[in-house]
């Protein structure tokens, strides 16, 4: 694949940092808070496309089966007819509605072009997680819980299990999202803050990582989001 990757380098030297023009808030575990912020899939795909076709490339999102799983597969091809690609794990299921399946669609779309492209769209908010800071909700005020807002996601149910290994005694918790994922993580704080927002029926941002070898998803964050803002 030399010509793709060729043009992935002068392509790379075009694209500048993507404008993130969204913002959520986040609770430290002090009680403090700060925000960050993200771009949404329509600003990137308008800020890579010209450095993109000026060399050529371009990319292509499908919904597949691998190894029995779902997932949402990108391509970056290039005008010499080399392509490689990534995956993204997807859950979708027949009981979700038309909006449900459209934002979880979206949201692997923006994972897996940003992957494929070596962007970032989220500020770097590893240092937080490090320091056992949480991202919960933007509002300390309780509030009626609102109607649903189209193509948004949501907390569907969060739920634990407890175990031990080793003489070391652990519990996971599992929060299912509106769009058919579940997400677990080792952290009651997230865990916490998902029921709480789930109870709220609150318009969320997550981030997830793919755990490839179980065919699972790792919660690493969970906002509150004004429906206005919604990406998808």
């Amino acid at each position: 694949m030399t010509e793709l990757y060729k043009a992935l380098v002068e392509a790379q030297k075009a694209i500048k940092s993507l404008p993130r023009t969204k913002e959520v808030s986040v609770r430290t575990k002090s009680g403090s808070t700060y925000a960050f912020r993200y771009a949404p899939l329509d600003a990137i795909i308008t800020h890579v496309r010209k450095p993109l076709t000026d060399n050529g490339l371009w990319f292509m999102q499908s919904v597949e089966r691998v190894d029995d799983l779902t997932v949402l597969k990108t391509f970056l091809v290039h005008s010499s007819g080399e392509c490689f690609s990534t995956v993204v794990p997807l859950s979708l299921n027949q009981s979700m509605t038309p909006q449900e399946q459209g934002s979880a669609l979206t949201y692997a779309k923006r994972y897996g072009l940003c992957a494929i492209l070596g962007l970032v769209a989220d500020e770097d908010d590893d240092g937080n997680h490090a320091s056992g800071h949480t991202i919960q909700s933007a509002s300390e005020t309780a509030h009626e819980t609102p109607e649903s807002t189209p193509g948004a996601l949501y907390v569907s149910d969060v739920t634990s299990k407890s175990g031990e290994t080793n003489g070391r005694q652990w519990t996971v918790y599992r929060v299912s999202l509106s769009d058919g994922r579940t997400a677990s993580t080792f952290d009651s704080d997230i865990a916490a803050a998902a029921a709480d927002l789930g109870d709220r029926k609150a318009p969320i941002l997550v981030e997830v990582k793919p755990v490839p070898k179980k065919g699972t998803l790792e919660l690493r964050a969970i906002a509150e989001i004004a429906a206005e803002d919604v990406p998808f």
